[in-house]
């Protein structure tokens, strides 16, 4: 018959062996529960400064570490996981954002594969407090990547950065990150101008002046 103390010692180690995998199964919950939206279709346009991204700074962590788990198996309780380079990506709005009341959403997305696609690799944001800069760390495949970050408030405008295409990521120091500025572009057709009525009638205006003023020699010269 086991003691008191054996009994206890094998419960620790049960309950030992079992927190390992209870945090990965919430993990896996975790995951599954809220997964990052999907890609917004374009037209890509902000319509407040809190969704527009007027800065992105990124640069990718080289250094491949290797870090250990336990498992339920005691002869293989360290098990090595490799972890591959790290993408810091830090996003900067016009405003800080969300507003009250609102929920902002932020989507990070990298190009890759053969042919090469457009996928989620995170996502963040909520619903406060309000603040102007969001940062992201995550796991990339190499140290270069090209990438795009998406902002929305609620179900209103998109924007994107860059506007079209991909940001290249190629820094590897946290002192010297690639800085992309993105500027919304100039609407198409010309140069937006504030309306002025006036403005506007000055032609007609002096166009009818002129036929007035025609009109008025011609009689006089008809009378003379």
């Amino acid at each position: 018959m086991k003691s008191r103390t054996e009994t206890v010692d094998m419960m620790n180690q049960t309950y030992r062996l079992l927190i390992p995998v209870l945090l990965l199964i919430a993990m896996l919950i975790g995951s599954v529960s809220a997964p990052c939206p999907d890609i917004p279709p374009s037209p890509y346009n902000p319509e407040s400064p809190e969704e527009d991204i007027i800065m992105v700074e990124a640069y990718i962590d080289p250094i491949t570490t290797t870090t250990t788990t336990t498992t339920t198996t005691v002869a293989h309780s360290l098990r090595p996981i490799v972890v591959g380079p790290t993408l810091h990506v830090k996003v900067t709005f016009a405003a800080p954002t969300p507003p009250p009341g609102k929920a902002l959403t932020i989507l990070i997305t990298q190009l890759k594969g053969v042919p090469p696609s457009e996928i989620v690799i995170n996502c963040g944001g909520g619903g406060g407090p309000a603040k102007t800069a969001y940062e992201f760390v995550m796991t990339v495949d190499d140290g270069s990547t090209n990438i795009a970050v998406y902002a929305w408030l609620d179900a209103t405008g998109t924007d994107r950065a860059p506007n079209t295409d991909f940001y290249q990521i190629t820094s590897i120091t946290a002192s010297d990150p690639n800085v992309f500025q993105d500027y919304e572009p100039a609407p198409v057709g010309g140069v937006v101008v504030p309306k002025n009525s006036l403005e506007i009638l000055m032609p007609y205006i002096a166009l009818a002046g002129l036929v007035a003023a025609i009109s008025t020699v011609y009689v006089i010269k008809k009378r003379k």
